[in-house]
């Protein structure tokens, strides 16, 4: 057993180093060396961070992301099989394919435009930004929505919020 400052980490029974199995859907899991439980004050003993929340989750999140070396795991855990990055956590792995390896475009509704994106906010974005100028001008002019009254709506909102928009959820019955 180790105590580092306020936080009282104990080693797993299992192998000094992170193990690789496979869960019930296929994926990699990691196994973890130490199990770690947050201080009353909340405080990280590697750097000056405070939990706020106080939740142990975000203080175990910390840790994971920030400090992993500290704790005797991989500082970077997750690779990308097609390319040689690395990541803290699968989230950011998951995202970094999605953004590099698997990029499938969303096209503009309108006939007379060509634009693609990323992924569906930046089409909304898009959409509003070029084929719904008035209703954004008259949004921005009184400083909401004019169809929820919202404060400060983004295009994302309009595009979402407005019936005119093919991205509305009022019109596609979602509300």
């Amino acid at each position: 057993m180790v105590f580092i400052s306020q936080v009282f980490c104990q080693p797993s029974i299992q192998s000094p180093d992170i193990t690789v199995r496979y869960g019930d859907t296929g994926r990699k899991k990691l196994e973890r060396n130490n199990m770690c439980s947050m201080p009353v004050s909340g405080k990280c003993p590697f750097c000056d961070w405070v939990c706020k929340s106080m939740k142990a989750s975000t203080f175990a999140m910390h840790l994971s992301r920030k400090h992993s070396l500290e704790l005797g795991r991989q500082s970077k855990p997750y690779k990308c099989d097609e390319c040689d990055k690395h990541f803290v956590a699968r989230s950011h792995l998951n995202h970094h394919h999605l953004n590099h390896h698997e990029i499938i475009f969303h096209y503009c509704k309108e006939n007379c435009c060509s634009y693609k994106g990323k992924n569906k906010a930046a089409l909304i974005t898009h959409y509003v930004n070029k084929h719904m100028k008035d209703i954004k001008k008259r949004c921005d002019v009184y400083g909401r929505c004019i169809t929820c009254n919202r404060e400060d709506p983004g295009p994302y909102h309009i595009g979402r919020c407005h019936p005119s928009s093919p991205f509305s959820e009022k019109k596609n019955g979602y509300q």
